[in-house]
């Protein structure tokens, strides 16, 4: 009986190359050689038994799975919050063009206005929630 040694094809007893060496987070790296005469791959250095690995593998597709699930919630709410924005920025711009060019009133004044209108509007949204929080 022939001796295969670790670094060596079990097929035709050439030398392996080292193809690459997979870094993995809780495991030990390990490199998969191949062999250049008939194509052989083996990986090394992975001391895990199957079992193990299995429900490791099965745990991991659970927290993947919930994980998913929660970053769609999340995902579509700032979506929608992105398209808002877009929106109202779309809105504002033509305003302030249709305001501009029809009305006749100059970019300063429309600034100086928008800027004396954040007051109030500030005032009117901090009494809105303070209502909605007195029924509350």
């Amino acid at each position: 009986m022939v001796r295969v040694e670790a670094d060596h094809c079990p097929h035709c007893l050439d030398r392996l190359q080292i193809v690459c060496v997979k870094f993995r987070f809780p495991r030990k790296p390990t490199m998969v050689s191949r062999c250049p005469n008939c194509a052989y791959t083996a990986e090394w250095g992975d001391s895990k038994p199957e079992r193990l690995h299995a429900q490791r593998s099965a745990n991991r597709a659970r927290a993947s799975w919930r994980m998913l699930s929660m970053m769609n919630a999340i995902n579509a709410r700032f979506r929608y919050i992105v398209a808002f924005l877009i929106g109202a920025l779309l809105i504002a711009a033509f305003l302030r063009h249709a305001v501009h060019v029809y009305v006749g009133i100059s970019p300063q004044d429309i600034r100086k206005g928008a800027l004396i209108a954040i007051l109030p509007a500030l005032l009117a949204l901090l009494l809105l929630f303070a209502a909605r929080k007195g029924r509350n």
